[in-house]
């Protein structure tokens, strides 16, 4: 039988955990609308070609999302390796972002799955590794 402080330490880090998630997946939406806005913004009202607007857009939604992450999902307020940690952040978006577009092509094109759940499926494997390199690698709170 689980003693009731080991019990109360499994249910504090589930629920913290969840609780992570949960802020996890609505920085990624808030850095994803913002890439979104910014990429219309740039290519209708400032009139830059698409690919350009897309390539800013990109870079400032990486900050956007970056600080939310860390400040807000991972509770990381340390500043002391904030420069080490943009730019493990930026390599992994940058990674995830042609590793969207590869898995995306191998499964409409290889596998004939629809692009729209093609991207489903490739957004919530990316979601999944992305947030486990965020927790483990770049945001990791040292005990």
């Amino acid at each position: 039988m689980k003693s009731p402080t080991l019990l109360k330490e499994l249910t504090f880090a589930y629920r913290t955990l969840i609780e992570t998630i949960g802020r996890y997946l609505v920085a990624g939406s808030i850095g994803a609308m913002t890439n979104i806005t910014l990429l219309f913004i740039f290519t209708e009202y400032i009139g830059l070609h698409y690919l350009v607007s897309a390539g800013i857009s990109f870079i400032l939604a990486c900050g956007v999302g970056f600080s939310l992450q860390k400040f807000w999902t991972f509770q990381d307020r340390s500043v002391e390796s904030i420069h080490t940690q943009a730019a493990g952040y930026f390599v992994i978006s940058t990674i995830n972002f042609f590793l969207n577009i590869a898995l995306l092509y191998f499964l409409v094109e290889w596998t004939h799955i629809w692009y729209i759940l093609a991207q489903v499926i490739v957004s919530a494997l990316i979601a999944v590794s992305s947030f486990i390199l965020y927790r483990h690698v770049i945001f990791l709170v040292k005990k």
